[in-house]
């Protein structure tokens, strides 16, 4: 996959396996949940070919890992500067994804979490993106170069910039937006549910939008593209968003 396709060749079906394997992987966890690893040492789950019986059969090498929290915060260490401003290690990293050795990781403090089935649909896509192209050098820094020039500015040592300024470099890159996106879906399909359950409160396509652009905001997805509908990359999310939200009420409503 060209990484200048990013964003236009994922389609709903794509969408709606991913969540539906992020909820089995939630599912299989469960039974973890308590243990932790020994030693340091991670619990090895299997991969997901072994596992689960699913259709996104790319995916079927990945390796899934449960850590130890401090495994996990280790493995993303602090800066002296940040330890200097926080020495207490407040930071929830309810897992990631590692392209090398091809393993999505886990935290054993998070296995009961609701946050466990974010966290599994966003390294779910980061996995599949990888995988889709194939993991090229050259792919690889196009998926975490952000795309405009505004955000590519560290504001790392800038003491007068927000906590947004900060994180928008990271937040900005291709890869991280299509992998938010993916949380945004799966929250989206979750309150699709509950609006079919009740269809006398409006139209249940309106109500979906508006949720799904809410979601665009509290995802950190929307203040990257100001001029919404000017982007070509912001108004290829909302179509692949609206073609998701009408393929659920599809699904979901009683056929008339």
């Amino acid at each position: 996959m060209r990484l200048q396709e990013l964003f236009l060749v994922e389609t709903t079906e794509e969408d709606r396996a991913i969540i539906s394997l992020s909820l089995a992987v939630y599912a299989h966890l469960k039974k973890y949940s308590g243990k932790q690893p020994p030693n340091g040492q991670p619990i090895n789950v299997g991969t997901i070919g072994e596992i689960f019986d699913t259709p996104i059969n790319i995916l079927d090498p990945v390796e899934i890992q449960v850590w130890s929290n401090e495994d996990v915060l280790a493995k993303f260490p602090r800066t002296k500067k940040e330890i200097e401003e926080e020495p207490e290690d407040t930071r929830t990293i309810v897992g990631f994804w590692d392209s090398d050795p091809e393993v999505i990781v886990f935290n054993a403090d998070y296995l009961d979490s609701n946050t466990l089935k974010s966290a599994a649909t966003h390294e779910l896509r980061h996995a599949l993106d990888d995988y889709k192209s194939g993991f090229y050098a050259s792919a690889s820094e196009r998926y975490d170069t952000p795309r405009k020039k505004e955000h590519r500015k560290d504001y790392s040592n800038d003491p007068y910039a927000t906590q947004l300024q900060k994180k928008q470099a990271y937040h900005a890159k291709p890869a991280e937006i299509n992998a938010r996106f993916a949380e945004v879906l799966h929250a989206l399909s979750i309150q699709i549910a509950h609006i079919v359950k009740k269809p006398n409160n409006g139209p249940a396509l309106q109500r979906a939008i508006k949720i799904f652009n809410h979601l665009l905001v509290t995802k950190h997805i929307a203040h990257l593209f100001p001029e919404k509908e000017h982007s070509g990359d912001y108004k290829r999310l909302v179509k692949r968003g609206v073609d998701f939200i009408q393929k659920e009420l599809a699904h979901l409503q009683p056929q008339k």
